[in-house]
Formats: structure tokens, sequence, C-alpha cells
């Protein structure tokens, strides 16, 4: 049968009934968990980081008290009227949703589970498990270290420990796949993120050399320059009482920062490219991409070719992709992984340093060591400090699916089930940290950690490129705006979830930076271990 649009296709069918038991299924996980789903639906994190998922949760319990409403008009109406098989039949509806409410209360139960051959935990359609910060510790500490949970409306087996969760990504590599992305079909071929097997391979060894510890030591001082231009401008933005949110000060800082490392383009150098590269990618949203997106990345790819051709091309990541293969330059998806790149790591990188920003405002000593420190020992310090703050945000999870059916200490996990390995919690794991809460970077100055006790970029052979990029700029970044400014802290609230999905300072979070020579602003002391103030 044809596939064309208009006609009735058996794969098209089963679609269709896949989303409505989908639907059907949430409804009554809703119906099961009123509470829950009062607060999920009223969780500020929800709107910010899940809007059409939010969107799509609030029609359905409208449609489900709309059907209650009626289901109860007709009753009351029959109890009236004396109609009493009306009546009769509306309680049995009545009685029928409270047994199914029951039954997938049941169903998804610990016991349940552990019956049919899965993991404890609970099974279901609501993202209170992703609102919850602490909701995967606390069920690990009630289940143990493999546990059954959900992301959203998928069923996902979490697991505790680095070291368990690396011997299940090894073990099981084949049979598991990387998380598929909605912004795969803006790179011809796919983002190297989702890509498998030779592909991986492949893309990972053109671009991985062009990152590492040699071209990033070679970068240090254009970034320095980079960084140290863009926030000198904050001290000028004061707003009084009201103060700055740094999350789009941080956005700008890093995009500007990765056009010069990537591309070779900043206000100095090719700064007409620079302005539209800027503009370009301010239309990319790598979260919810649109067709018309496909074709502002064809545009940055054509700048960015338009500057590989050039012969002042400053060096950079670009040049020295070109110096290692030549040819690099007309291979589309080399180029297009290349431009992409820059997106997703814009991304992780803002919330990593967003979250610099309030470890610095929160603990006075460590900003205070970074500020007064000599030269020569700077590199260390902001070094600890940078693997502080990657220990207690930001590296969060490594997430994968399972192409065919595996097994864990004796579980047995269906097809398309998610893998959740617990990076967060293993990074708090009291036994390996001590006061694991706490913002102590003198940790890392005077102890090394294992792969298995601290690993922020990964723990497989799809550990993250940009390591070397990411600690250089992080450290940078948290010298300089420790050098230049107090961060006065005007308002806050509890952790929230960000637009990208990532534990993050609350929305309300207003600072102002004031220079630290600055009369009004003497620098502060603090004690050489502080707890800080954010809910961590």
């Amino acid at each position: 049968m044809s596939n064309s649009v208009g006609q009735v296709t058996p794969g098209r069918v089963g679609r269709v009934l896949n989303q409505l038991a989908r639907q059907a299924d949430f409804a009554i996980s809703m119906l099961a968990r009123p509470v829950r789903t009062i607060r999920m639906l009223r969780d500020e994190s929800l709107v910010i980081a899940f809007p059409l998922y939010r969107r799509g949760a609030v029609r359905l319990v409208q449609v489900v008290a709309v059907a209650i409403a009626a289901v109860g008009a007709l009753l009351v109406g029959g109890i009236v009227a004396g109609v009493w098989w009306l009546v009769a039949s509306m309680l049995a509806v009545l009685v029928g949703l409270l047994g199914l409410a029951m039954w997938n209360c049941w169903r998804n139960g610990s016991t349940s589970l552990i019956r049919r051959g899965l993991p404890p935990g609970e099974l279901t359609r609501l993202a209170c498990p992703l609102l919850d910060v602490d909701h995967h510790a606390e069920f690990a500490a009630t289940y143990g270290p493999l546990f059954t949970t959900n992301h959203l409306h998928t069923p996902l087996v979490a697991i505790y420990g680095l070291e368990r969760g690396h011997e299940v990504l090894h073990r099981c590599a084949a049979d598991l796949a990387p998380m598929p992305r909605p912004d795969n079909d803006l790179v011809e071929g796919g983002f190297v993120r989702t890509l498998e097997g030779d592909a991986h391979r492949r893309m990972r060894s053109a671009l991985a050399p062009s990152f590492g510890v040699t071209v990033v030591e070679r970068l240090r001082e254009r970034i320095e320059r980079c960084i140290d231009a863009e926030i000198t401008t904050w001290g000028t933005d004061r707003r009084g009482a009201q103060g700055v949110r740094s999350r789009p000060l941080v956005e700008h800082l890093v995009l500007s920062v990765w056009l010069t490392v990537f591309f070779g383009a900043s206000s100095a150098h090719h700064p007409e490219r620079f302005a539209r590269l800027f503009d370009l990618y301010g239309q990319i949203d790598h979260l919810y991409p649109t067709p018309a997106m496909r074709s502002v990345q064809d545009r940055i790819v054509e700048e960015v070719r338009a500057l590989g051709h050039a012969g002042d091309l400053a060096d950079c990541v670009l040049r020295d992709l070109l110096a290692r293969s030549p040819g690099s330059l007309d291979d589309t998806a080399v180029i297009e992984n290349l431009v992409h790149l820059v997106t997703s790591s814009h991304a992780d990188m803002t919330g990593l340093f967003d979250w610099m920003v309030k470890f610095l405002a929160d603990n006075p000593a460590p900003a205070l060591l970074l500020r007064t420190c000599p030269d020569d020992d700077v590199r260390m310090q902001a070094g600890a400090f940078v693997s502080e703050a990657l220990r207690l945000a930001q590296s969060e999870v490594l997430l994968r699916y399972t192409k065919r059916p595996i097994t864990i200490d004796g579980y047995a996990l269906p097809v398309r089930w998610m893998i959740r390995v617990l990076v967060r919690e293993g990074h708090r794991d009291p036994e390996v940290f001590d006061d694991p809460l706490a913002f102590r970077p003198d940790r890392f100055a005077s102890a090394t950690y294992g792969r298995f006790e601290y690993s922020p970029f990964g723990l497989d052979g799809r550990s993250c490129i940009g390591e070397s990029l990411t600690r250089t700029s992080a450290s940078i970044f948290a010298t300089l705006l420790a050098r230049k400014f107090d961060i006065e802290v005007l308002e806050d609230g509890p952790l929230q979830l960000s637009v990208h999905r990532h534990a993050a300072p609350n929305s309300r979070w207003r600072v102002n930076f004031r220079p630290v020579d600055s009369d009004e602003n003497p620098p502060r002391l603090g004690s050489p271990t502080f707890r800080s103030r954010s809910t961590l």
C-alpha cells in the first residue's frame, strides 16, 4: 500500500493506536496520583524545561476533568429523575475508573515490577522524577543501586555507582545506543553524539584531535582576552536593587568565546562574519528544531567555509582541523558536526559558567583565594575550583537506551528502555567525598580521584572530546571573575531546571557585580571551608 499522505497504512494505524494507548496510560497515571499531578503541573521547572509535556498534560487533565464532571452530572441527573439504569451505569463507570487507577498503582509498583523480572521502584508517566533533583538519590537509598523509574513517558532503569555504571555500559555496549536527539536532522549523517559504531569512531577521530590539550593551550591567550573583554562590561551593567540575571550575560560570553575558539572570528578579527554568525546561532534551538533552522544552519556552514578559505584565518579549531585534514572543509558531515558542536556545547557551558558565578557568590573563601593567590599557583587553584563545580553541578547523568533486551544483575530489561547512570549522585557519595554537599575546591588541590569516583566527562568511549577546552575556559573565567568582581546576591530561590533541562540556579536569582577595587566594596573574608547557600 502506498505511503502517500491521506492513505492509511498498517504502520500509521499502529502508531496512532500506540499514541492513544500511551495517552490513556498517562491519564490513568494522573488519575491514580492526583496530588502528585497537581504538584507537578504547578512546578515552575516543568514550565521552563518541559513546556510541551506540560501543555499536553494540562490538556489531558482538562479532558479527564470534563469526562468525570459529565459522569457526575449524569449520575446526579439520574438520581433526581429516578432513571436507575443510568445511575447504575454511571456508578459502574466511576468504579471502573477507580479500579483502573488502583490497578495502575499496583501494576507499576515495586512488588509487581519485581514479579515481572524488573528492578524494584515505581513507574509512572509523570515528570516528577525529573523535577525533583533528590528523587534518584532517595530511590537509590530505598531500593538499592539498581531501580526502576521513568523519564517522562519512557521507563528507565537507574544505576547508582560509577563503577557499576561503567561495567554495564562496557558489557552491554553492542546492545545500547545513545539517546536520539531532536536536532539530529540538522546534521548530515547525524550528530556525533548520536552516531554509533564505525560512523561514530570516524567522526570522533576527525574532530577530537583539534580539541586536544596542545591546541587548547595554544589558544589559551585568545580565550583569556575574549573572556576578559566580555566580563569587563558586567560591572557597568548595574540595576540597583533589582540586580541582573547572570545567565543572559554568560550566554553572550560563551558564544563570543566559542566563535573565537571554533572559527577564529571575533569582534576584532572578521567582525562582520562574527556579527552574522552570532545572529545566526541565536536562531538555532537544538531542543525544538524546525525546518527553518535547517536553512539557518546551512547559512552558518557557508560562513564557516568562507572563513576556512580566507587567507588570514586566525588560530582556532577550524584552522587546526584543516591543517590535519585539508579536505575537511568539503566534507559536509564533518563541517556540519563542527558547526553544531557550537550549539550543543554552548548550552552546556552556559550552565556550567552560570553555576560558577553562583559558587563564587555563595563561597567567599574560595573566591578570595582565587583573587589573592600568586600567579604561579592560580592555575592549580582555579582547576580545583572548576573540578569542584563540575562535581556538584552540570555533570549529572549518562543516558542510553536498549536496542535489544539486556540483563543487569539478573533483571531482564526490555527493548527501548532507558539506562541512566547516576553521575550527580555518584559525585555526592559520602564514602568518596567528605562532607559531599559542601563546596570545597581544596579537596581537589590535595587529593586525586579515580574515574570510578569522579567522572564528569563520561565513562566510556563516548566521553566528551571538549574536556580540555571546558576546563581551560572555565578556569580562566573563574579567575578573572574572582579578581575583577565581588558578587552581591540580591535575590535567590531553590534550584530549578533550566530550559536545557539541567539543575540550575533559580530564575529569580539576581546579583550585582561590584568591582573589587571599589571604595564601597572591600574584599570579603571567609573561612577555609564555607558551605554553599545553594540547595545542592
